[in-house]
């Protein structure tokens, strides 16, 4: 009679972990489309902020050059990135 229980517990128990397994697979395959089009839009605003011509390092920083009072300085990494990509792009 306990093992008839025992296995009765143990089936609802197996369903029961298997339907929240495949609620987490749901779960974590969202989790991972969203991580994807979040770095997809952080790639799309980097790009704007330091890529081309008229990126806005580049514009914040001719403005700063022609005399904005700027009590801040852009960080030296992104001034970099900006500049040679800049500089690539005069090139080609």
């Amino acid at each position: 009679m306990a093992q008839q229980a025992n296995a009765a517990e143990i089936a609802k128990r197996g369903g029961l972990l298997y339907d929240k397994f495949c609620g987490f697979n749901r779960g974590y395959g969202e989790v991972g489309a969203s991580l994807s089009t979040g770095q997809q839009q952080y790639e799309e605003a980097f790009k704007k902020l330091h890529s081309g011509r008229g990126s806005l390092v580049r514009q914040a920083e001719q403005l700063k050059a022609l005399g904005a009072k700027a009590g801040n300085s852009l960080p030296t990494p992104l001034l970099e990135k900006a500049l040679d990509e800049n500089d690539s792009a005069a090139l080609n």
